[in-house]
């Protein structure tokens, strides 16, 4: 019997003793009890306009440590309905903003569909963000909570959630300040020898969904008075609304491109030059050919040289004008068009057209000078030049005659009084005395006397 009693005395007396030895080595350390970690603060004001990565515009409010995003304007969505409201509520801790955060529902948000539903509101059962580190952009989901509403007679009569329609949904904010434009080309915005179009393509940076574009290109030619055409050869404006732009012009433009991107934050505008790329001589040559009787096969080549011996750009890509207005290999001014300034193909057909047209027009001097050209208003002979009546002897011409007049009216036009050849009645022949019109008297002789390579 002393045994179990003796034994139980010490138990107690030994846990007495670790108590107390417990008690006083707690009391001795007085250790400090952790306290609740704080709540870091934000750490940038989100206040402000955002832009969706869909383009939609988005006022953010901060007060404190609550954010709340409303869209400039209500977004439609699948299951119908408008949603007004992309954040009501959410808790904004150091970069992160989390919910749930309670928003506008896209479908039945009235009170008798969110009753029969046992619905206080709509709301996103869990949403989370990070705001970048420059406080430039917000990415993050939701989970949008739907239901399945019974209608009898238009009322809503039974309710159950749709499982499909729970899922995480994507978005990312960009604060509108960061909004730009990133403008490029893969041909340094140049025309090529081929006489395309540089590609260029626009994105909004950083990207997004469907955005206004709108883009011109201008050019105004200094010179040109006298020439039909011009000054101003501009395209015309395109306007898209697209996520990326590509421009397709409707012919070959050069000059300042100007593009401007619209979106929620506002609009960005960027230019650039677009300029020419010179073909060589040796691929312009291969593009004008020969021609024919009454020519000899290279002399549009030689009129070519001795127009522009630089060809249709200088060495900045810019078009060779002249000071009158000619423009490019051929130096067009009749009529001008863009793509006789900035397709220099069609510059050179353009100029075996006019010399086509000079040759057709050479043909019909002799006869002028046989039956004499009179001016109407004034009732006295205009041509031939000094002369009171036509010559009924006068010959056609010759080949070469026909040759040479052509080539003087090719930069001299169609005047009477501007060609290369007078009938000489004493001498009953052609006699060459060019006069006047442009590129001066002695233009087909000059002519006639150039390389096909242009003198190099």
């Amino acid at each position: 019997m002393k045994g179990p009693r003796f034994s139980k005395t010490l138990r107690v007396a030994g846990a007495a003793l670790l108590a107390s030895f417990l008690g006083a080595g707690i009391a001795a350390r007085q250790e400090p009890q952790p306290q609740p970690r704080p709540i870091p603060p934000p750490n940038d004001d989100l206040s402000g306009r955002w832009v969706t990565n869909t383009g939609e515009g988005v006022l953010i409010r901060q007060d404190g440590s609550t954010v709340s995003a409303k869209f400039d304007t209500p977004q439609s969505c699948a299951s119908g309905g408008q949603r007004a409201n992309l954040l009501v509520g959410a808790r904004y801790s150091g970069n992160q903003l989390s919910g749930p955060a309670d928003y506008i529902a896209c479908a039945f948000a009235t009170p008798p569909f969110l009753r029969v539903c046992g619905l206080p509101s709509v709301h996103a059962t869990k949403f989370n963000a990070t705001v970048s580190e420059d406080g430039a952009s917000i990415t993050g989901k939701w989970f949008a909570k739907g239901h399945w509403i019974t209608l009898s007679g238009g009322q809503p009569v039974g309710c159950r959630p749709d499982s499909d329609y729970d899922a995480w949904t994507d978005f990312t904010l960009t604060r509108c300040g960061s909004q730009d434009m990133e403008l490029t080309s893969d041909d340094d915005f140049r025309i090529n020898t081929d006489s395309k179009m540089p590609e260029l393509q626009g994105e909004s940076v950083p990207p997004q969904g469907k955005v206004q574009w709108e883009a011109q290109i201008k050019f105004k030619s200094d010179g040109g008075r006298a020439c039909s055409g011009g000054p101003d050869f501009d395209s015309a404006s395109m306007n898209e609304r697209i996520e990326t732009f590509t421009p397709v012009f409707s012919a070959i433009y050069g000059g300042t491109l100007t593009i401007k991107v619209t979106t929620a934050c506002g609009t960005v505008t960027k230019t650039e030059k677009i300029k020419g790329t010179n073909p060589t001589r040796a691929e312009i040559n291969a593009e004008i050919g020969t021609v024919g009787a009454p020519f000899e096969a290279d002399d549009l080549k030689r009129i070519a040289c001795h127009e522009s011996p630089v060809g249709q750009f200088d060495g900045t890509g810019n078009p060779v004008i002249a000071g009158g207005g000619d423009v490019g290999i051929m130096q067009i001014c009749y009529r001008r068009q863009t793509r006789d300034i900035w397709d220099w193909k069609h510059n050179v057909q353009r100029g075996r057209e006019n010399l086509q047209e000079q040759v057709r027009f050479a043909r019909q001097m002799p006869r002028f000078v046989r039956v004499g050209k009179r001016d109407n208003d004034a009732n006295r002979i205009v041509y031939p030049r000094n002369a009171l009546q036509g010559y009924a002897e006068a010959t056609d011409f010759t080949d070469e005659q026909l040759r040479m007049e052509a080539i003087k009216r090719y930069n001299a036009g169609t005047e009477l009084n501007v060609g290369y050849w007078e009938w000489d009645p004493a001498a009953n022949q052609w006699i060459a005395n060019p006069l006047g019109g442009g590129g001066g008297p002695g233009y087909a002789d000059d002519v006639i006397a150039e390389s096909t390579a242009c003198g190099s």
